[in-house]
C-alpha cells in the first residue's frame, strides 16, 4: 500500500468519524479523534459484517483494499455511542 492510498484511507476514516461524532452530537476532539474514531468504527463495522454475514453495501475500492461504507459508518455510530453513554455514566457517578 502506497503513502497516497493510506492517506485517502485516514481522510475516509476522518470524514467517517467526523459524520458518526456529527449524528450522536459526541466530540473526542477534533479531527484526530475522528479520525481515530473512523478506523476503529471500520474495525468494528467489518467484524460485525463479517460475523452478521451481512451483504457489502457501497463498497470503495483504494488500491487493493475495499472499504465497506455503511458498514464503517455504522462501526463508527456504535463507538460514539458507547462512548457517549460511559462518558455519560461516569460524569453523573462522580456528582
Amino acid at each position: 500500500m502506497s503513502l497516497l492510498e493510506t492517506l485517502i484511507l485516514l481522510a475516509i476514516a476522518g470524514l467517517v468519524g467526523a459524520l458518526a461524532e456529527f449524528l450522536i452530537g459526541f466530540s473526542l476532539g477534533g479531527m484526530i479523534g475522528a479520525t481515530i474514531v473512523g478506523v476503529v468504527g471500520g474495525l468494528i463495522g467489518d467484524w460485525l459484517a463479517r460475523s452478521l454475514h451481512l451483504p457489502a453495501i457501497l463498497p470503495i475500492q483504494v488500491g487493493t483494499r475495499t472499504i465497506e461504507l455503511v458498514w464503517t459508518t455504522l462501526g463508527s455510530i456504535l463507538l460514539v455511542g458507547l462512548l457517549s453513554a460511559l462518558r455519560t455514566r461516569r460524569s453523573v457517578a462522580r456528582r
